[in-house]
Parts: structure tokens; sequence; C-alpha cells
């Protein structure tokens, strides 16, 4: 099986208590995007994980970041995180598996993140 490179990597921080202001502090960086979620009103904060690194990239966020995640979700400022992890799959292979590294895996679980993996074909282009 081969790690097969993210086409798309987004934390989401749900239900949370805190400003944009007081995430961008409490994180050490700037969420993509703040709001609530129109259905249930419910705050969120959204990373943009997704670069040229792929999941080197990923475990860099998770380790320059996960300890003030896992404090934030640990304290309640932090309802829920989820890391949605997507991958790109050609539409005419009935199936196929990727690899998520052993690092990666152990530094956004010690984060107190879910990882959440999508799937989307794809018509090679």
């Amino acid at each position: 099986m081969d790690a097969l490179e993210p086409a798309d990597a987004v934390l989401w921080l749900t239900d949370i208590t805190l400003s944009r202001a007081e995430i961008k502090v409490e994180v050490s960086t700037p969420p993509y995007d703040c709001g609530r979620h129109r259905a249930t009103g419910r705050a969120y904060a959204k990373y943009v994980l997704s670069d040229d690194d792929g999941w080197k990239g990923v475990a860099a966020f998770f380790r320059r970041h996960g300890e003030a995640i896992r404090r934030l979700i640990a304290s309640g400022a932090i309802g829920a995180a989820t890391l949605d992890v997507a991958f790109l799959f050609p539409a005419d292979r009935i199936s196929r598996s990727a690899e998520i590294p052993a690092d990666v895996a152990a530094v956004v679980g010690a984060s107190g993140v879910s990882l959440v993996i999508s799937a989307y074909p794809s018509d090679g282009s």
C-alpha cells in the first residue's frame, strides 16, 4: 500500500467558545475561516492544512499546534476536533487503499483530533 498524499486536509474545530482573535492567540495561528453553522448555530473554526508538503505538512502543523488544540479540547473551549483528509481516486477503479503514515496518525491522535477520510472520484485530470 502506498502513502497516497491527501488532495486536501481540513481541520474543523467545532462547538468553540472562543472568538476568532482568541483562537488565533490560543492556537498561535489564525484560522482560515470562523463562523456559525447555519443549521445548528454552533461556532466553528476551520484550518486548511493542504499544501505541497502533503502528509509532512499535516504532521508539521500538529507538531506546532497540537498541544494547544489538545489543551483547548480538555478545557471545553473546543467541543470537538476532526481532521478531514480528502483523497482523489480514479473514477474507473472499484477501490483504492491509502496509507496514513504512523507518525501523522500519532501526532494527530495525541492532539485529541479524530481523523475523517473522504474519497472523491476523479476523472484523472
